[in-house]
């Protein structure tokens, strides 16, 4: 036997971590498709020939030429086509526009939308039963991935839908110019943010380690530690520098002897109470005087405030305005935008205040929280939540100091297209032209998030073919227009008429000269329309019952609204009993007159004014304000002589 030959081993360098990643980016951006796109730019522009091209981009002639005569589409990929092809694409950016828009479709949504379309279109390639299966929804979303993904969203009424770009670039305008004259730009310890807020006495559920289903099939209880549904109202301040005041509380009535509700808070917290536990005219003007004791002694200072009816009061505009302190209000419905508080300063600390209500519940299950130890706890769990820099972030993200309009992203305003007369059409050009898919991504407006390498890779491949229209027409294809019109984005169909508030006619500057002289004229004006529609309905009451009267004379009711008036026979029965004794046939109609003719509850005759009614039981009369309010009788029964009456006493006796 001979001897074997020991091979050589060749030693290679094991690949960095950047090696591998740009290598995988290389195989995410040169994929087959793409690479024959830029030699078709090549061969159309006449720039390489058909073999060249294909060997300098190491493609096959065959493939190459194939594209080149429009027999293959230059996005062809391995695999059998999909059903709708190009119109994926239109489908995808209409999903991506329509959670823009806050009305975006879920999984099963969607599949009805796709079924939809397949029973109006009459085309030979269909579903199994006419309904898309989850795994072509799953394949879907794999194919569209640069454009659509699933989303969670969020919460959006109706009013802050409406919030238009124009709105918020006009605010941003008026207020820089506002601290600009007021040398406020650099000075974050003097612009303020107050809003109030309520905290519940409970805890919430959430998602915990809890024994498996087969063990226990019922669901796992939470003991939140408090009464749920009770709520406090808790106002606080803080300025761009990180500083937040001392919290001011406003407590239901009435208002507690035995304790101190703000045992355990900050030494400077303040309590007010109100009729329901709410912010009021009256408590904000006390706040204005709890941020003038407690903020910087520069002034001027601002404060931002949001459009709540309590907020707006002549009275505290001008308290504030003697002290010092500007009030400048933020763009009405926008406050999730541009309220410091609201932004990043809320939620973290309520976060907080859930976690010490569990936490307490867990370690002190006997001690409940309620008003009277509320202020305690709400501090400890303030403690562990403040941080200044988390409120310097929430005046930057909100764009209100440094004062930045690009810190609010048009996208968020997006769903207020919907409401306006002109809307945004989805492009459903699909023509394929030689683009480069991120580019597509980007106009789509995603939010999707790239790495620098891929941005440097991306760079690198892209070339701009978008100026050569030289491709053959085979190879486009049209959107079906049964697509078209199922992409039709919403729009509103008729435009109601938007009611007018006072604070929409005010200036954004509260306490200027202007906005507190106009604050006192529409005072004037309120007060001119209450006593208007007092007169006038004053006078509708007075005319109806003009008319019950004539109506009651003309059918010649028993029972109806008396005539206030004083007949002759009872001047001559009160005559006479002025003059003396007289005959016994006068004094005997006397006493029937004043027996019958008077109102059996308060004694009094016709000539004392109001609306009488007789007991078709006793036949007695009696006004109908005397009538008790416990007493249960049908009020048709004043002008009905069908309607029965019968009066207190007979109602007792029977």
């Amino acid at each position: 036997m001979g001897r074997t030959r020991k091979r050589k081993e060749i030693w290679t360098p094991s690949k960095s971590p950047a090696q591998k990643l740009a290598k995988q980016i290389s195989r995410k951006y040169k994929s087959p498709h793409k690479v024959a796109r830029k030699a078709l730019y090549q061969v159309f522009n006449k720039q390489l020939s058909i073999r060249k091209a294909a060997r300098e981009h190491n493609i096959s002639y065959s493939s190459l030429q194939r594209r080149t005569s429009g027999l293959v589409d230059v996005e062809k990929k391995r695999g059998p086509e999909t059903i709708f092809n190009k119109s994926e694409e239109t489908m995808a950016k209409y999903l991506s526009e329509m959670a823009q828009r806050g009305m975006g479709l879920r999984p099963t949504e969607f599949l009805d939308f796709v079924e939809n379309i397949m029973k109006n279109d009459k085309r030979r390639k269909t579903f199994k039963d006419g309904r898309p299966s989850w795994d072509w929804y799953y394949a879907f979303m794999k194919r569209n991935k640069h454009i659509v993904q699933k989303r969670k969203e969020t919460p959006l009424e109706i009013s802050r839908a409406k919030v238009t770009t124009e709105e918020v670039d006009g605010w941003f305008h008026n207020y820089r110019m506002f601290m600009s004259d007021n040398h406020l730009m650099d000075k974050p310890e003097r612009v303020y943010n107050a809003d109030e807020t309520g905290f519940t006495m409970g805890s919430k559920s959430g998602e915990v380690i809890g024994p498996a289903k087969k063990v226990q099939k019922e669901p796992v209880p939470h003991v939140s530690g408090g009464r749920s549904k009770e709520r406090v109202t808790v106002m606080y301040c803080a300025n761009a520098e990180g500083s937040i005041l001392p919290p001011f509380f406003v407590f239901a009535r009435p208002k507690p002897t035995s304790y101190d509700l703000l045992a355990g808070s900050h030494r400077n917290a303040r309590a007010e109470f109100t009729d329901k536990g709410w912010m009021d005219a009256e408590t904000f003007r006390k706040f204005i005087h709890h941020l003038h004791a407690h903020a910087v002694k520069e002034r001027p200072i601002v404060l931002l405030i949001d459009s709540v009816g309590s907020h707006v009061d002549m009275e505290s505009f001008s308290a504030a305005k003697e002290l010092g302190i500007e009030i400048y209000r933020l763009v009405r419905n926008a406050t999730h935008l541009m309220q410091p508080l609201d932004v990043g300063v809320y939620g973290p600390m309520k976060k907080s205040w859930y976690k010490h209500l569990r936490d307490h519940t867990r370690h002190h299950p006997e001690d409940m929280v309620r008003k009277q130890n509320f202020a305690r706890h709400l501090q400890v769990a303030f403690m562990d939540f403040y941080k200044p820099v988390t409120v310097q972030k929430s005046f930057a993200t909100s764009g209100v100091f440094p004062v930045d309009r690009s810190a609010i992203s048009d996208l968020r305003l997006k769903p207020s297209l919907t409401y306006e007369e002109a809307t945004l059409s989805v492009d459903t050009s699909t023509a394929c032209t030689p683009t480069s898919s991120r580019a597509t991504t980007f106009s789509c407006g995603s939010t999707e998030e790239h790495s620098g390498l891929d941005i440097l890779a991306q760079a690198a491949s892209a070339v701009d073919y978008e100026a050569s229209g030289n491709l053959p027409s085979s190879i486009h294809e049209q959107v079906s227009p049964l697509i078209v019109s199922a992409v039709k984005l919403p729009t509103i169909r008729t435009k109601t008429a938007k009611r007018k508030r006072l604070a929409d006619e005010l200036p954004d500057n509260l306490t200027s000269e202007n906005g507190i002289r106009m604050m006192g004229l529409k005072s004037l004006e309120k007060a001119k329309s209450f006593a208007s529609k007092e007169r006038k309905a004053r006078e509708r009451y007075l005319k109806s019952k003009e008319n019950v009267r004539s109506k009651g004379q003309k059918t010649g009711k028993g029972k109806q609204r008396k005539k206030v008036v004083t007949t002759q026979m009872t001047l001559e029965a009160t005559r006479s009993d002025n003059q003396g004794p007289s005959t016994s046939h006068t004094d005997t109609r006397a006493k029937e007159i004043s027996e019958t003719e008077r109102c059996f509850v308060c004694h009094a005759d016709e000539s004392e004014p109001g609306d009488w009614i007789q007991c078709d039981l006793c036949r007695k009369w009696e006004h109908i304000l005397c009538i008790p309010a416990a007493h249960p009788w049908d009020k048709d029964a004043a002008v009905d002589e069908s309607v029965e009456f019968m009066c207190h006493n007979c109602t007792s006796i029977s």
